[in-house]
């Protein structure tokens, strides 16, 4: 298929693929954590928003997880206390409320 600047690819991927190369790993991760804290609005699926709404939130990383498990077929119904402790500690850390204070 010939491609040039006025074509448009379209691609299925899983939730959470931030570089669209087909899984849901690490990379993803470290986009999504790149992309947390940008102007609200200037936020695409490369930074990791993966619902759209122009930020980078603990929704997006809900997704990149839910990706991350459609994509390995462990999907299950209850998710696992480390996932709440990890979703926990992501929050807090974005929230500045891990970080100590310098005098």
């Amino acid at each position: 298929v010939d491609v040039d600047p006025s074509s448009v690819l379209l691609k299925y991927t899983w939730y959470g693929d931030a570089n669209l190369d087909g899984t849901v790993d690490a990379s993803d991760y470290a986009a999504l954590a790149a992309g947390f804290g940008r102007t609200p609005g200037t936020s695409t699926w490369v930074h990791g928003d993966f619902n759209y709404d122009g930020s980078v939130t603990a929704d997006d990383l809900a997704l990149l997880m839910l990706g991350a498990a459609h994509q390995d077929g462990s999907l299950t119904g209850v998710p696992e206390p480390a996932v709440a402790a990890l979703l926990l500690l992501f929050g807090m850390s974005a929230m500045g409320l891990g970080r100590r204070r310098r005098r």
